[in-house]
């Protein structure tokens, strides 16, 4: 008989309850005997009793597929005839993974077929080191149980653990941010600190109107450990609430006056803000009884000005709250992010310094309060004595009048989300005359993956001129954990010429980073 007898067995296997190796080599023993009771049974029957819906993408039942051939040819089939086995290759994966063994006098030796459509050729040497580190440790020990197995390398567990963190570890502890732009303002009381569509602020002044209203608030029973809602459009009265609320000890919990109306109301009320910074006109966008007070900028704006005297200097713990931001996480249930004040001075003195923040900078604030962003360009601006503006509204009507607009106040630090860098890059790509201000330094990216077609677009426009940095981390790491330097272009893979991923980096001098 002529013709191909193998039938595939798929075996299913039973890991629940942690058992040693030795455990699950008995369970698997077991079910195996019962599939051999069974083998003659063609997988297509299988297959088409289980009444699987088939796709064309992968194959069905399984996916992983080991192959032990433990049965070779004899040396000699014909008188004068010497036969042997020639590898002839395979150009095709016919599933995700496949591991041949075949077994020879010397020993067993084989190799790894997978899809390149889902696996690299680095991740896939990575999953053949944690293979045989598996192995090595179930003969070393086969009563251990599976949870307790080793899987890296100690190499690759050096590299985790230490190389990539080289430089990271505990900060000194440093001043809250709110006293550190105090020492700022005494060194540069004249200086612009913002602006906004014409009106500014110098460093005196800010901090002359957010110890009043810190002052102000304290006399409300604000302190340590209070949450403070912020409802106020853009403009500086903003950055003197975020201040103030700090100064008095407490936490700004950002409310967006275009929220709907029961979002407000569920982070206020599960924030446990006790006071709202807001004025007049938008003190209707909040939900009834949405806190104990409310305090109007415009309003009491008498008042608060009348709290003269110096700065309250309310001790503050390091680990006390110094805002709360809400995300919708992955549930679309706004979580509320509590960050502290060692955190937030642990992040504002790393970007100072991995962005290069001086007194010479322009820096656009372009995020919404709601967002943490905003908190990595307003901080280490004022702690650097640099100007922050204020974009407005019109900025954002297309990517050109954003570009000339920040030509037009000389900005040189942008601080951007991804997807509107993706635009900018689009437009300056177009040939439509769109230039970057000539004093802009540095653009920060994050918040979404960048495209490697608009890095290549990016890095032939400006080469080394104007410096990219791609920061990652959720909000609950205070802001970014990991950034990544893209102005120079990182090693690619021999033979090719395009860049398949934008790296996020390494970690801040402040973080930790595992790759789990």
């Amino acid at each position: 008989l002529i013709g191909l007898f193998a039938n595939t067995l798929a075996i299913r296997a039973d890991l629940s309850g942690d058992p040693t190796f030795r455990e699950l080599l008995a369970r698997v023993r077991e079910t195996t005997f019962e599939d051999f009771a069974n083998q003659d049974l063609p997988f297509e029957k299988l297959v088409e009793g289980l009444k699987i819906e088939r796709s064309l993408s992968y194959n069905p039942v399984f996916q992983v597929l080991l192959v032990v051939q433990n049965a070779p040819l004899p040396k000699s089939l014909l008188p004068g005839l010497d036969a042997g086995q020639l590898d002839v290759g395979h150009r095709k994966a016919k599933l995700d993974l496949a591991l041949t063994l075949v077994e020879t006098p010397e020993g067993m030796f084989g190799g790894w077929e997978y899809s390149t459509e889902l696996v690299d050729r680095d991740t896939m040497v990575r999953i053949h080191d944690h293979f045989v580190t598996l192995l090595r440790g179930v003969a070393e020990d086969p009563d251990r149980r599976l949870s307790e197995l080793p899987l890296i390398t100690p190499e690759e567990r050096t590299r985790v653990l230490y190389t990539w963190n080289e430089g990271a570890g505990v900060e000194p502890a440093r001043l809250p941010v709110h006293r550190d732009f105090e020492a700022r303002a005494a060194l540069t009381p004249d200086a612009v600190a913002v602006r906004y569509a014409g009106e500014s602020l110098t460093y005196a002044e800010l901090s002359r109107r957010s110890s009043r209203l810190a002052r102000h608030l304290r006399a409300r029973g604000v302190g340590p450990e209070s949450r403070v809602g912020v409802c106020l459009e853009r403009g500086p009265e903003t950055v003197v609430a975020l201040l103030g609320i700090l100064k008095a000890g407490a936490a700004y919990v950002p409310l967006d006056p275009a929220y709907p109306r029961e979002r407000l109301a569920f982070m206020v009320q599960d924030s446990g803000i006790a006071v709202v910074l807001t004025e007049t006109a938008l003190f209707a966008s909040l939900p009834g009884n949405a806190a104990a007070e409310a305090v109007f900028l415009d309003g009491d704006r008498e008042r608060i000005a009348e709290e003269e005297g110096t700065d309250p200097e309310v001790p503050v713990d390091p680990d006390c709250a110094a805002y709360v931001i809400y995300t919708s996480g992955s549930t679309g249930k706004p979580k509320g992010v509590v960050v502290p004040h060692r955190t937030l001075a642990w992040f504002v003195a790393a970007a100072r310094e991995v962005y290069g923040i001086t007194a010479a900078d322009t820096v656009l604030q372009f995020a919404s309060m709601n967002f943490d962003t905003s908190v990595e360009e307003i901080f280490p601006t004022l702690l650097s004595g640099g100007r922050l503006v204020l974009r407005t509204g019109e900025m954002l009507d297309s990517a050109r009048i954003f570009l000339d607009t920040c030509r037009e106040w000389g900005i040189t630090v942008l601080d951007l989300p991804t997807a509107y860098w993706h635009e900018l890059v689009a437009e300056l790509s177009a040939g439509g005359g769109a230039e970057l201000p000539p004093e802009m330094r540095i653009v920060i990216v994050g918040g979404e993956r960048a495209l490697p077609e608009r890095l290549r677009a990016w890095r032939e426009r400006f080469g080394e001129s104007v410096r990219l940095v791609n920061g990652y981390g959720p909000t609950e790491t205070t802001v970014v954990a990991t950034v990544a330097d893209l102005t120079v272009a990182p090693e690619e893979e021999p033979g090719t010429t395009s860049l398949r991923a934008v790296p996020i980096g390494r970690p801040l001098p402040h973080a930790r980073v595992y790759v789990l």
